[in-house]
């Protein structure tokens, strides 16, 4: 990780992934790091005074995030996602509409996708398949249920579904108006998230940056 310190040119160019110290000044410059570079004998002497958004460099170095990621947006998916149990169990589209409702905007369901790849990707967490918490879900809205609600209400789709499957008229939401009369949802589960130990020191590190970056924000309005 970039600290705020004196480097060598050898030093940032393995870190940047860039050797050409114009390409070292342009990347510093664009992950708004105050630096001065120096000129000694062949090669040069970084001095990184201030490294303005923490947050923003940590993803782009450590977890390989895109430079052009909205981290504005990152950085509320981010902290909730590790912090709050019940976020990081929710769908994708449940988890916009949760942002959305607190902040008054939230990336996409794609963007969600991606990002919550990425940081399986990186070993962050590990979905529990064999511990899961049990939901109603209805259009944009959830309730928790317990596991003997979860399997009354499939008994009563699949009773209905092998009841009228060979009929003519037969339509599929015709079962799962039966599931809503159970439970008032659709029902589904949802595996654990089990932060992995291993890179505890990472997670901490992460969440650390990204509230001081959303106190910044807050603290700018």
């Amino acid at each position: 990780m970039l600290e705020e310190r004196v480097y060598t040119q050898e030093e940032l160019s393995e870190i940047l992934g860039t050797i050409e110290v114009k390409n070292i000044k342009a990347k510093l410059k664009r992950y708004n790091v105050d630096f001065t570079a120096t000129k000694v004998e062949e090669s040069y002497v970084f001095d990184i005074h201030r490294i303005n958004d923490k947050f923003k460099v940590f993803c782009i170095l450590e977890l390989k995030f895109p430079a052009q990621t909205n981290f504005s947006k990152l950085k509320y998916f981010v902290y909730y996602f590790f912090n709050d149990n019940d976020f990081n169990l929710l769908s994708h589209k449940l988890m916009m509409k949760k942002l959305k409702e607190v902040f008054g905007e939230a990336p996409s369901r794609e963007t969600i996708d991606k990002w919550v790849k990425k940081l399986r990707g990186q070993n962050l967490f590990i979905e529990d398949i064999c511990e899961y918490r049990y939901f109603s879900v209805d259009k944009e809205s959830y309730k928790e249920i317990s596991h003997e609600e979860y399997k009354k209400a499939w008994n009563v789709y699949w009773k209905y579904v092998n009841l009228h499957f060979d009929d003519e008229d037969y339509n599929h939401y015709e079962a799962i108006i039966k599931m809503y009369s159970v439970i008032g949802g659709k029902a589904v589960k949802r595996p654990l998230i089990n932060i992995n130990g291993f890179y505890n020191d990472k997670i901490k590190k992460l969440t650390e940056y990204a509230l001081e970056s959303i106190e910044q924000e807050i603290n700018s309005d």
